[in-house]
């Protein structure tokens, strides 16, 4: 997970406002899809799931990933507040896998005002539809 700006967790833990934007993407590596995925680079490398230098060409890959989403939705007037890349190792060669999708994507306005869909608070189907046509919008110009 890529974050270009403080989300909740964040903000509370270092003592930042919500949606600040970052001078440099926080990377966060989890591994498996449950809520306490979290883990360190060291987890990474101590428990053989993938080597430096693939730790690297990781890194490498979702910072330009994540440099070409940004300025892409910066020249749209949105910010890409979150990005999710899903990686995985076949044939000794790393891969990303899966899209991007209104769940894998976080974009927020310039200025968060009540009226932009919180990406971060979607908690029914309209306010999904809302969203996701939202992105659609976006990336249709």
């Amino acid at each position: 997970r890529i974050y270009n700006a403080v989300d909740k967790r964040t903000a509370k833990i270092f003592n930042r406002k919500e949606f600040e934007i970052l001078m440099l993407p926080l990377f966060e590596f989890h591994y498996g899809d449950g809520k306490d995925s979290l883990i360190s680079e060291s987890h990474l490398i101590s428990f053989e799931l993938c080597t430096y230098e693939e730790l690297k060409l990781i890194n490498r890959i979702c910072s330009k990933v994540n440099a070409v989403l940004k300025s892409y939705f910066e020249r749209r007037g949105v910010i890409l507040a979150e990005l999710d890349c899903f990686l995985g190792k076949a044939e000794e060669k790393i891969y990303m896998v899966g899209g991007f999708s209104p769940k894998s994507l976080k974009i927020i306005p310039q200025e968060m005002n009540n009226k932009a869909v919180n990406p971060y608070k979607i908690t029914t189907p309209a306010q999904l539809r809302k969203y996701t046509d939202h992105l659609f919008k976006l990336t249709s110009t």
